[in-house]
């Protein structure tokens, strides 16, 4: 069997493509270990030199590598969120607007914004959060804000919450309960075109909506017999998954007043529960006053106080 020249020069180039693709690949390898190294390095020491000496250093071999600014800068990002976000937490808002470390963090989100054009909405949701974090909100540029907003994006609302709910069993209760502080993250998608692709895509979400308060304070009454009762908990999980592991409660009857222990577990959507309670009633002679097990059905309400 014969092999032509143009076969041979044809299996020559794609041994020396071969070589070269992996050439980038040792390449692209040896800066993302260098780059992390260098970050890690920074969160040791607690400054930014190490990852700024990293690009000082190789600015001319891996100017306008977009992978390369992509991951630096997302490492600048991390290094503000976990070193200079709490320290600037107990700032004055005047020093928190002119210190450099925030002054940095704005920069750097325009930088990693430039590097990934898909991933603009998204570092534009981190900046907004971080502000909000930071309780200057109010700078954050309005354009930037409606153009979030506008693309799906959803805020947090931490404040007072409250809560009414059915108490079903063979004794049925309607309540109400009192919380002085609260989180609801909801669940969102963001979506917008896609560079690459042309196309309508989800850029950016938050997959799960959550409902956290602690502690709360509430009141039960049953229309039937006009038994009371007072119940406290130190902190209960409302969406998704119902959780509240330290509810205690006084229930005051013509008899003898009750003291008991209700756990309660279930599920939660968009501030409506369903949850299963059992009832431990500590004192043996007056646990036959009380259903041993409660099913509720609740709807919480967070009030946003930022």
């Amino acid at each position: 069997m014969q092999i032509s020249h143009l076969n041979i020069v044809f299996l020559l180039l794609i041994f020396h493509i071969s070589l070269y693709s992996q050439d980038l690949i040792k390449t692209d390898l040896v800066w993302q270990n260098d780059l992390k190294k260098a970050y890690l390095s920074s969160l040791d020491t607690k400054t930014i030199e190490p990852l700024q000496s990293y690009l000082d250093s190789n600015i001319e071999k891996y100017q306008g590598n977009l992978d390369f600014n992509k991951m630096y800068y997302s490492y600048r990002i991390a290094y503000f969120r976990k070193v200079d976000k709490p320290r600037l937490r107990k700032k004055t808002r005047e020093e928190k607007l002119q210190d450099k470390a925030l002054l940095r963090y704005i920069e750097d989100i325009k930088e990693y914004r430039e590097a990934c054009i898909k991933c603009s909405l998204c570092a534009l949701i981190d900046q907004y959060e971080t502000y909000q974090a930071l309780k200057l909100d109010s700078y954050f540029p309005p354009a930037d804000k409606d153009a979030i907003f506008s693309k799906g994006y959803k805020q947090s609302k931490e404040g007072p919450a409250f809560n009414v709910k059915y108490i079903g069993g063979d004794r049925s209760y309607i309540g109400a309960e009192f919380s002085f502080k609260a989180i609801h993250s909801p669940a969102y998608v963001v979506k917008d075109i896609d560079p690459s692709t042309n196309k309508l895509a989800k850029l950016c979400r938050s997959p799960v909506n959550m409902i956290a308060l602690s502690p709360s304070f509430g009141f039960n009454y049953n229309p039937s017999d006009k038994h009371k009762q007072a119940v406290f908990n130190l902190l209960s999980l409302n969406t998704p998954l119902f959780v509240k592991p330290t509810q205690v409660g006084l229930e005051f009857t013509p008899q003898k007043n009750l003291f008991f222990y209700r756990p309660e577990l279930g599920f939660g959507y968009n501030g409506f529960t369903v949850s299963v309670g059992y009832n431990v009633v500590f004192s043996k002679d007056l646990r036959s006053h009380m259903d041993r097990w409660a099913l509720t059905l609740g709807y919480t309400f967070v009030k946003d106080a930022k």
